[in-house]
């Protein structure tokens, strides 16, 4: 299995949760992605810390399903339509636009979804065939899109994961690869991958199997360069530098490139600028501030667990999905620290916190109302906790 596939496994899974694995894995190369907005916060008081049984969600939230018709046994779709009646395929990234409509990286469906405020799930970008095409909206290509921004002027930034490049699309819908070398020529009748590792300006750049990304107030964009274990800067303009990361396959702390991570994946940022990392290799979160210092919030150390989107709020707690126990943790600012959603195991049920299911729970974004969306990916499902 090479490292584009990885899974979060360390000892050999019960057999319902083989079976999840085996339906969905291949497509979650790239995990969780989404973008986090709000107001500035205080400075983050450090974490440090270890759990071990984190238990149930909480009884006194509500898991509904927002939009989508599949699940985990079932399988996804590919249709628009009323958002309880729409279908997806392995939804992964999620972002709000600024008119609260929410935007889905659809990734086994090679589209980028629309929800809207009148609750319509439409197509944002792209043609729903796998490639690499610049063009009008829906005549674009993608290859498993898997994170998702928002830019201060409206822009979408798109992870094309299985390209390796970044995306944009405008606001008149047109899509545009802003950086990354993508994919060129064929062999064997599959694309010839340009996926490596350098800096440099658009298609002079190149990532491997980029997955988080977020936007900052300035137009900077951040993505977790998850093959290459760095997170990278690039400019509205399409320059592209390594922010952090030294390229090693280790959880280090330390300045800018002097630290390493262990296949980044999940990224948010605060209003501060403060960027929190998801690792999928040493299922840490790490923080990494605007200048680039790089410290870990917690680590989990007793066991097997593989983590994937996060979110952060205006007050700083963070919302992390844990993609091996399938559920959604909680770490407040004061490091306390909880389930807030979902029971261990794989399947699917709305319901109560502490009972409700779900199956490799990605992308996360907290709403301004302070509900919780998520992309439940194995359900193929949007769901959300308020």
């Amino acid at each position: 299995m090479n490292d584009k596939h990885r899974l979060y496994m360390r000892r050999r899974p019960d057999r319902p949760r083989l079976v999840a694995l085996i339906l969905i894995g291949a497509a979650l190369a790239v995990l969780g992605w989404l973008s986090a907005f709000g107001p500035s916060v205080e400075a983050q008081k450090p974490f440090g810390i270890q759990f071990s049984d984190w238990g149930p969600g909480r009884a006194d939230l509500a898991v509904r399903t927002f939009a989508g018709t599949g699940s985990w046994e079932t399988g996804g779709g590919n249709n628009d339509g009323a958002r309880l009646d729409a279908a997806f395929d392995i939804p992964t990234g999620i972002a709000f636009e600024r008119d609260g409509s929410l935007l889905v990286a659809d990734f086994n469906n090679h589209l980028v979804r629309k929800i809207g405020l009148d609750g319509e799930v439409s197509t944002l970008a792209g043609s729903g065939e796998a490639g690499w095409s610049d063009g009008p909206g829906k005549e674009a290509e993608f290859n498993g899109p898997a994170g998702l921004a928002v830019g201060p002027s409206g822009d979408v930034y798109v992870s094309d994961a299985l390209n390796h490049v970044i995306r944009r699309v405008n606001p008149d819908g047109s899509v545009e690869t802003l950086a990354g070398g993508g994919s060129e020529g064929s062999a064997n009748g599959k694309p010839q991958e340009l996926r490596g590792f350098s800096n440099g300006r658009g298609s002079e750049a190149r990532f491997d199997a980029p997955a988080g990304i977020v936007v900052d107030q300035a137009g900077t964009i951040f993505v977790a360069d998850k093959n290459n274990n760095r997170i990278r800067r690039i400019t509205p303009a399409g320059d592209v530098t390594t922010f952090a990361g030294s390229g090693a396959i280790a959880s280090v702390d330390g300045s800018g490139l002097g630290a390493s991570f262990a296949f980044p994946t999940g990224l948010a940022i605060d209003g501060l600028g403060n960027l929190y990392v998801t690792e999928q290799d040493s299922a840490s979160v790490r923080k990494v501030d605007p200048s680039g210092n790089v410290s870990t919030v917690l680590r989990m150390h007793d066991g097997p667990s593989g983590l994937s989107g996060l979110a952060v709020d205006h007050e700083g707690n963070l919302y992390v999905g844990d993609v091996w126990t399938n559920q959604i943790r909680f770490i407040n600012r004061n490091g306390e620290h909880s389930t807030y959603a979902g029971v261990a195991g794989v399947g699917f049920s709305d319901g109560p916190g502490d009972t409700a299911q779900f199956v490799n729970p990605t992308g996360i974004v907290v709403a301004a109302s302070g509900a919780l969306f998520v992309a439940d990916a194995g359900n193929h499902r949007i769901r959300v906790i308020e």
